[in-house]
């Protein structure tokens, strides 16, 4: 199967650009705690981007 050029140019534009998010306010005002690990969140990001 062949992908539209628009998906790519959405994931280019997407995965091009640096994000840093900081969840320290939730982990000490909510007592939040991640179900998934920054690791495997990334695996799921790139198995899901193929």
């Amino acid at each position: 199967m062949r992908r539209s050029a628009a998906r790519y140019t959405w994931l280019i534009a997407i995965v091009g650009r640096e994000r840093i998010y900081d969840i320290t306010n939730a982990r000490t005002d909510l007592d939040y705690q991640p179900t998934v690990t920054f690791a495997a969140g990334l695996k799921e990001l790139r198995t899901s981007a193929r």
